[in-house]
């Protein structure tokens, strides 16, 4: 039995890690990285971090209205990205953005 509950966790991460490619007729290894993003809105003085897979894909959903906070702010850009591979560290990065430290940080970044 505990064999069995192995291979399906080898499975399971063989599934998640190869993805099939249309080009190559077969499986391709596609490693799935993390981004910390900094967006900054155009028309106000603020900022929002966040944390994804698809920075392009987030950065759209945020300047189309489908989160709250973002919504009525205007038009966001992209001012700062960090990619980690692994979504826990990408996390870690986002709530040291999120101190004191971590602004001043951005400040220095991002003019």
């Amino acid at each position: 039995i505990h064999l069995k509950q192995n291979q399906k966790k080898f499975n399971h991460y063989m599934y998640r890690y190869f993805r099939y490619s249309s080009i190559t007729k077969g499986p391709k290894f596609v490693p799935k990285l993390y981004t910390t993003y900094v967006m900054k809105s155009k028309t106000f003085d603020i900022t929002h971090i966040g944390t994804t897979s698809d920075v392009q894909k987030r950065l759209d959903t945020h300047n189309n209205g489908f989160y709250q906070y973002t919504k009525n702010r205007g038009l966001w850009i992209l001012a700062y990205k960090e990619t980690f591979p692994t979504r826990t560290e990408a996390i870690e990065r986002e709530y040291f953005f999120k101190t004191g430290a971590g602004k001043e940080f951005l400040k220095s970044k991002i003019k």
